[in-house]
């Protein structure tokens, strides 16, 4: 195949800005010819926070990219957790106003949305879209969560919870810094508290410079209480109570910058004994010196960039691309939706609906 132009990506996720100058190569794989990342707080509990900050850091990694590409003028720019609906109608001011300080300038913005649909599409086959696939992306500040069957997306949602929700609870039990914190969590941490053999963890509090001692079974403890009380465990047992990995087939396709949590396969093996688990891999979408970037925490802005590049980009954007025609929605609500399969009662198909509702109510600050 004929090799397409590169393109520009900003992907905003909750701690962090990301950057990528990329294009699809001869042989139909992803060729990073750079890509650059800021770390920083932009948004809490899926709202954007500071304007000024996502601005001034994007226009930084703008400029760090020209330095290293020629100018390209135009770019993308997608949020991490767009798909939930709520949060898009809470956050689409701010996006307009960062799109509208690039408006009529030689540095264009074009927002294409959420990464999800197009991650979980190019990180998972039509199998197991076909058979039931959930796919779950553990970030840092999020989890977001996307349900396949029949090759079907029937449940779309982000959780407002998220691998730095861990760390804080291990910065307040331990009174550590959040530094300090996240090493304890990757270090240490395990998310099977089961599964860690008792010994103590030394380290220096900050504050008072005192040598103090943990038990890595009270860190995990906690770790595992935070994954079963209010993040993954409640939306796995929603989907329990309507038949999926029973009566429905469902495996479990894990991603994400916090899904490298030890243990953390085993807690969701021994919650569904009955799904097949395993990690994400983008291997298959980069070419071969680009292999470094097949890191979980990268999945979502690749699987944007693979959808990007398969086509020439409009010029007016992608939007129709990646957004339904509202008018189309609003016809197809109101159908009748139709049962998922012979056995299942009709009220338990309008699973979107129920487990939203659930997850509201268990997430509701």
């Amino acid at each position: 195949m004929k090799a397409q132009p590169y393109i520009v990506l900003f992907e905003i996720g909750s701690t962090k800005l990301r950057a990528a100058f990329a294009r699809r190569d001869e042989d139909g794989q992803l060729h990073l010819a750079d890509l650059q990342e800021k770390e920083g707080c932009y948004m809490h509990r899926g709202l954007l926070e500071n304007v000024e900050r996502v601005e001034f850091d994007l226009n930084h990694l703008w400029l760090l990219l020209s330095n290293s590409c020629d100018d390209f003028g135009q770019a993308y720019l997608c949020l991490c957790n767009d798909d939930d609906e709520n949060l898009r109608k809470a956050n689409a001011a701010m996006i307009e106003e960062i799109i509208g300080l690039h408006r009529g300038s030689n540095r264009e913005l074009v927002y294409v949305g959420s990464p999800l649909k197009h991650t979980v599409e190019a990180l998972t086959s039509q199998e197991e879209r076909q058979k039931g696939c959930l796919y779950l992306d553990f970030g840092a500040g999020h989890t977001h969560v996307q349900c396949y069957y029949h090759n079907k997306s029937l449940i779309q949602k982000s959780l407002p919870v998220g691998g730095d929700d861990i760390t804080n609870d291990i910065a307040s039990d331990v009174e550590v810094s959040l530094k300090e914190a996240e090493m304890l969590k990757v270090r240490q941490g395990n998310a099977v508290s089961n599964q860690v053999k008792k010994a103590y963890i030394r380290f220096v509090q900050p504050n008072t410079g005192q040598t103090k001692a943990l038990l890595n079974t009270d860190l995990a403890n906690r770790i595992e209480d935070r994954l079963t009380t209010d993040c993954i465990q409640p939306y796995l047992k929603a989907l329990k109570g309507h038949g999926f990995f029973d009566r429905i087939p469902m495996d479990i396709v894990l991603s994400g910058g916090a899904s490298q949590m030890k243990g953390l396969e085993l807690l969701l093996q021994n919650s569904c004994p009955q799904a097949g688990i395993r990690r994400a891999d983008a291997s298959s979408l980069l070419a071969g010196e680009d292999q470094k970037y097949n890191r979980p925490e990268y999945h979502s802005l690749l699987g944007l960039l693979q959808s990007l590049t398969m086509f020439e980009p409009p010029k007016e954007g992608l939007g129709r691309f990646f957004r339904r025609d509202p008018k189309k929605k609003k016809e197809e609500k109101k159908k009748k939706e139709p049962t998922l399969t012979p056995g299942i009662p009709e009220e338990k198909t309008k699973l979107d609906k129920k487990v939203d509702n659930l997850m509201d109510a268990i997430y509701t600050d």
